[in-house]
C-alpha cells in the first residue's frame, strides 16, 4: 500500500506542477511524471480501476489499495482514505465520511 500511496503523491505533484505551468489541469494526465507514476503504481497492483476525475480547475484520482480502503487525493490538498466511490464527481475532491 505504501508504494501505491507514494506513486498517488507523484501523481498529485505532476499535476500542480502542470497547473502551474499551464493554469489548467485538464490535460495533467499526459505529463511524463503523471504517466510514469501511475505505471509504477500499476506494477504494484495492476488489477485495480483508477477513478480519474479532471477540469481545468480541480482534480481528484482515487484507487482502491490492495490492502483493504480506497485512497485518494485532489486539488484541494487532501491526501486521505476516502469512501467506496473515492472521488465526488460533480466537485472533484474526495469522497470521505
Amino acid at each position: 500500500d505504501a508504494a501505491i500511496k507514494a506513486n498517488m503523491d507523484s501523481m498529485r505533484l505532476a499535476a500542480e506542477i502542470y497547473y502551474t505551468d499551464n493554469l489548467t489541469y485538464t490535460t495533467a494526465t499526459t505529463t511524463d511524471g503523471y504517466v510514469q507514476a501511475k505505471a509504477a503504481a500499476d506494477a504494484v497492483d495492476p488489477d485495480v480501476t483508477w477513478t480519474e476525475s479532471f477540469n481545468a480547475d480541480a482534480y481528484c484520482i482515487a484507487r482502491a489499495l490492495p490492502g483493504g480502503g480506497v485512497w485518494c487525493v485532489d486539488s484541494v490538498g487532501a491526501v486521505e482514505f476516502a469512501t467506496t466511490t473515492g472521488c465526488v464527481a460533480d466537485n472533484y475532491t474526495c469522497a470521505v465520511d
